[in-house]
């Protein structure tokens, strides 16, 4: 780990451009908890909104400092909601994912699928 003036690096920046937080402070917080996403879709269909929510849980792996300051300095981080993304490099930190995969990386195309047959009652 990275030590100047006393001070643990690890723990200062690099702050999101996305969400102006910490990207360390981020990963720490997420480190060997579950990480709920949600998502929220509405459909406008013949006058009516069909709307419904999917709830994904991430089960990150408990990281050490130097993992997360070896990810840190990959940058993989920027863009990423919590500074991380499941379909990259940070994908070897999740032990398992309950729900929808695809709700995690940005749209649950199965739900939506599914909400779209039975609105357009195919």
């Amino acid at each position: 780990m990275n030590q100047e003036n006393g001070e643990n690096n690890l723990r200062k920046n690099p702050v999101s451009p996305v969400t102006g937080i910490s990207v360390t402070a981020s990963l720490l917080t997420q480190t060997g908890l579950p990480n709920v996403v949600y998502s929220g879709l509405a459909i406008y269909y013949e006058g009516r909104i069909h709307n419904f929510t999917e709830v994904t849980t991430v089960y990150m792996m408990r990281l050490t400092d130097e993992e997360i300051e070896n990810y840190l300095k990959t940058g993989e981080y920027i863009g990423k909601a919590g500074g991380f993304g499941v379909q990259g490099l940070a994908g070897s930190f999740v032990e398992r994912i309950d729900g929808d995969i695809n709700n995690v990386i940005g749209l649950p195309l199965s739900r939506l699928a599914k909400e779209l047959k039975t609105i357009l009652r195919l």
